[in-house]
C-alpha cells in the first residue's frame, strides 16, 4: 500500500506551475487557502490579462466626448453545500466591478439582484467555475454599454485581444486606443466564440467564419435557417449553433425617449462606435421589443460540409445568457430540465437594477415538444438559479 501523500510538502516548483494554470482569481484564492506552503508559493501569481481594461467605445451625437468605459468580466459558478448528501448544485453569476468588489447578477443577464446576504464566502462551499462572460460597461453608474451585443477576449497573432460585435453587426478589436474593424466582413455578425483554440464568428445567414490574422475566412456553408439570431454553444467538446426565432412589436416613441433620458440624461436616441473608419451609428435604445417563440439547434457535419438539425441534447441543457452561452449537465443542477434551453428576453437597457431575482424574466424552451415554460408559472424548473443560502 502506498504511503499517504503530504500535500503541504509538494515541491515549490510544482506548486508554482499549478498556480500559473489556475482558471481564475477565485481558484487562486482557494489554492492559497490550503496551507502556508501553498500560499507562499503563489504569493506573486496574478492574471495580468484580466486586469481592468479601459475602453472608450462610444461617442454621443449631442455631446462631443468619449463615454468612459471598461471591460467587465462575470463568472458563472456551480455551487454545492459542503455536507449535502446529494450533490445537486445551484448556479450563480458573479461580476467583478471596476472598484475591485464583486456582486451577484441575474444568471441570464447583467442586472444586479437584491439579496439579504451581505457577504458570500465561496470558500465555505463546493465551488467550480463553468464559464465567463464579458461586457463593455460605463464607469458612470457601471451600466452596460449597449453598443456591443457580444464581447470576448481571444488570442490573435499571439496576443490577448478584446473583440466586440457592435449592434451594427460588425466585428472590431480594441488596440489600446481605438476600435479597429476586422477585414472581410460581409453580412451582419451575431456571435463569437473560441473553440479548440480557434476563434469563430457566425453571421445572420448561419455562415461560420474563423478569425485569422485580423481577417475572416469562411469555414462553413450557409445554415439556411431563417431565425432572428444565431449563437454558439459548446457542449462536450462539440460546437453547436442555436437559432432563435422571435417576433417583435414597435415601442411607443415617447417611451423610448423617456427611458433614454432616464438612463443617460440626454435626449438623443443614438450613439456611435468610434473606429478607424469614423463614427459608426449604433442604436442604444431599440425601437422594437422582441419575444422568443422558438429555437432550433444545429451541428456541422465537417466531413460532408452540411448542417444537421439536432433533435435532442440528451441530458444536457443550454444556457443562453446575454453575454455568453454554454452547456451544463442537467443531472448536476437542482430542477434543471434536460434537453432544454434556458433563456431570457429581458431588455437590460430598460430594466432597473436591484429588484431581486424573482423580478427577472427567466424562461425555458423544451426541445422535445417546442413549448416554453415561464418562471412565474413553474418555479421547480428554475430551482438552480435560486440558491438556498440566499434569501431573495
Amino acid at each position: 500500500m502506498s504511503e499517504e501523500v503530504n500535500w503541504s510538502e509538494l515541491p515549490e516548483e510544482l506548486l508554482q506551475k499549478i498556480a500559473v494554470h489556475l482558471f481564475s482569481d477565485t481558484e487562486l484564492i482557494s489554492f492559497r487557502s490550503v496551507c502556508r506552503t501553498w500560499r507562499s508559493s503563489a504569493a506573486d501569481k496574478r492574471f495580468p490579462s484580466r486586469r481592468l481594461i479601459r475602453l472608450s467605445p462610444l461617442v454621443h451625437r449631442e455631446r462631443a466626448h468619449h463615454h468612459g468605459a471598461f471591460l467587465s468580466r462575470a463568472t458563472y459558478f456551480r455551487v454545492t453545500l459542503p455536507l449535502a448528501s446529494v450533490q445537486r448544485a445551484w448556479m450563480i453569476k458573479v461580476e467583478e466591478l471596476e472598484s475591485g468588489k464583486r456582486r451577484l447578477l441575474s444568471p441570464l443577464s447583467r442586472l444586479p439582484i437584491n439579496h439579504s446576504c451581505q457577504i458570500l464566502d465561496l470558500l465555505k462551499f463546493g465551488v467550480s467555475e463553468i464559464e465567463e462572460g464579458y461586457a463593455v460597461k460605463c464607469f458612470q453608474k457601471e451600466r452596460t454599454v449597449s453598443g456591443f451585443q457580444r464581447v470576448a477576449m481571444v488570442t490573435v497573432a499571439g496576443e490577448t485581444q478584446v473583440l466586440g460585435i457592435g449592434c451594427d453587426g460588425k466585428l472590431r478589436y480594441w488596440n489600446g486606443e481605438i476600435w479597429i474593424k476586422i477585414k472581410n466582413q460581409a453580412d451582419t455578425l451575431c456571435d463569437i466564440t473560441v473553440h479548440r483554440g480557434i476563434t469563430y464568428v457566425i453571421d445572420i445567414n448561419g455562415i461560420v467564419w474563423w478569425l485569422h490574422s485580423f481577417g475572416l475566412v469562411q469555414y462553413s456553408p450557409p445554415l439556411h435557417s431563417h431565425g432572428n439570431d444565431k449563437s454558439f454553444v459548446e457542449s462536450r467538446g462539440e460546437l453547436y449553433v442555436v437559432d432563435r426565432f422571435m417576433k417583435g412589436k414597435a415601442r411607443k416613441g415617447r417611451a423610448i425617449a423617456d427611458a433614454f433620458r432616464q438612463q443617460f440624461g440626454i435626449r438623443c436616441l443614438h450613439a456611435f462606435i468610434q473606429d478607424t473608419d469614423g463614427a459608426r451609428p449604433c442604436n442604444i435604445v431599440k425601437e422594437c421589443e422582441f419575444e422568443t417563440v422558438s429555437f432550433k439547434v444545429y451541428k456541422l457535419d465537417e466531413e460532408w460540409g452540411r448542417w444537421m438539425e439536432v433533435k435532442s441534447l440528451g441530458d444536457r441543457a443550454f444556457v443562453m445568457a446575454t453575454d455568453c452561452c454554454f452547456s451544463v449537465s442537467a443531472l448536476e443542477f437542482n430542477g434543471c430540465l434536460e434537453n432544454s434551453i434556458y433563456f431570457t428576453d429581458e431588455d437590460e437597457d430598460e430594466q432597473k437594477p436591484g429588484f431581486g431575482l424573482n423580478g427577472h424574466d427567466l424562461r425555458v424552451f423544451k426541445l422535445d415538444d417546442g413549448s416554453i415554460t415561464y418562471l412565474k408559472s413553474f418555479y421547480n424548473h428554475f430551482q438552480m438559479f435560486f440558491p438556498s443560502f440566499l434569501e431573495t
